[in-house]
């Protein structure tokens, strides 16, 4: 299997964008006072905003991500 060429937007990159967007989206929830309301509608939105980028190593999705 060869190497990803430069600018392809691998699956690594992909999570770590996604976390990083979802990370801001709650801080601009918690700023205009509406955390109550995304928490009431993604309950575990805040453990899964916590979560790391996976290793290449890792076999498993997260439980909380199935």
């Amino acid at each position: 299997m060869r190497p990803p060429s430069k600018g392809w937007y691998t699956h690594d990159e992909q999570i770590r964008a996604e976390l990083d967007n979802l990370r801001k989206a709650l801080n601009e929830a918690r700023s205009r006072g509406m955390s109550d309301v995304v928490n009431n509608k993604y309950p575990n939105i805040n453990k899964v905003s916590e979560l790391q980028p996976p290793k290449s190593t890792d076999a498993k999705v997260p439980k909380i991500c199935q």
